[in-house]
C-alpha cells in the first residue's frame, strides 16, 4: 500500500476513534475533504510505477462518497489524482508510445468504473496523457455519434479516453515548444473549474491558446455505470451543450 493511500484512510476516520486521535497527534495529515489533487511522484518513470498509480488512484477514490445525481458527479470520483515524472525508462521507444500504451493496460486492469481511473499523467520531456469521457446515452446524438456506436455493437455507452499532448509540430508556422506542461496546467484547471466556477474564465482563457487536443483510443463501458435517474434524464432530455455544464456529454 502507498503512503498516499495510507495518508488518505487515516484521514478519513471518524474523528471520535481514539485510534485516529493518536496517529493525528504524532503525524501531520490533511482530512480528505480538503484535498484538491494529490499526485504520484517519480524521477524517472517505470512501468511498474504507472500500474501503481493506476491502483493506488483506484483505492484512494474508493473510499471517497459516491457523487449521484449527474453524468460529471458520477463518472469523476476525487480527489483529483496524477502522475508526474521527469523522464521515462520504458524500453527503447524514445516517444510517448509505449507509455501511453501502458496506460492503457492498467486503465482497463485496474479499475472497475470510470471514476475510478487515474486523471492525468504528465511526463516533462514526453507528453501529457489527459482522461476525459464522452456520454453516449439518450437523445440527440450526433451521427457521428451514432456511428461510433454502431462500429461497437451497442446502443449507448460511457467512452472513457486519454489522450496524448505532446510537442511535435502540428503545422509549420507554430511552435508547440511547451505545450506538454502547458497541457498539465490546462487539464487540471479544467477539472478544478467544474466545481469552482470562479476560476472558469481562467480555464476558458487557457483553452483559447489553442495548445490542447490530440489523439487517443476509447475504452468503452456500459451505461450501466450511471445510476437510473441520470441515465432516464438523458433519454428523456438529452445532454446540455453549456460546455461547462454537468450533464454536457464531453467531461473531464
Amino acid at each position: 500500500m502507498s503512503r498516499i493511500t495510507e495518508l488518505y484512510e487515516s484521514a478519513i476516520k471518524p474523528l471520535g476513534n481514539p485510534e485516529c486521535r493518536s496517529v493525528l497527534g504524532n503525524e501531520k495529515y490533511v482530512f480528505a475533504g480538503g484535498v484538491v489533487a494529490a499526485f504520484e511522484c517519480k524521477l524517472t518513470l517505470r512501468t511498474s510505477d504507472i500500474k501503481r498509480a493506476f491502483s493506488t488512484a483506484s483505492i484512494v477514490k474508493r473510499k471517497a462518497p459516491t457523487r449521484l445525481g449527474t453524468p460529471y458527479d458520477e463518472l469523476n470520483g476525487a480527489p483529483i489524482f496524477g502522475l508526474l515524472a521527469h523522464s521515462k525508462s520504458l524500453g527503447n521507444d524514445q516517444g510517448w508510445h509505449r507509455l501511453y500504451d501502458a496506460v492503457q493496460k492498467y486503465a482497463a486492469e485496474t479499475s472497475d468504473h470510470p471514476r475510478e481511473l487515474l486523471d492525468v499523467i504528465c511526463v516533462a520531456d514526453t507528453a501529457t496523457i489527459a482522461l476525459g469521457k464522452h456520454v453516449l446515452v439518450g437523445k440527440g446524438l450526433s451521427e457521428q455519434e451514432l456511428q461510433e456506436l454502431n462500429e461497437i455493437g451497442e446502443q449507448s455507452a460511457v467512452a472513457a479516453m486519454y489522450v496524448v499532448q505532446d510537442e511535435a509540430k502540428r503545422h509549420v508556422d507554430l511552435d508547440f515548444s511547451g505545450a506538454i506542461l502547458a497541457g498539465l496546467v490546462y487539464d487540471l484547471t479544467y477539472r478544478m473549474a467544474f466545481d469552482d466556477p470562479t476560476i472558469r474564465p481562467w480555464a476558458d482563457h487557457l483553452s483559447g491558446l489553442g495548445f490542447y487536443g490530440g489523439i487517443g483510443i476509447p475504452l468503452y463501458c456500459s451505461e450501466e455505470v450511471l445510476s437510473d435517474e441520470v441515465r432516464q434524464r438523458l433519454k428523456h432530455d438529452g445532454a446540455s451543450k453549456d460546455h461547462w455544464s454537468k450533464w454536457n456529454r464531453n467531461l473531464p
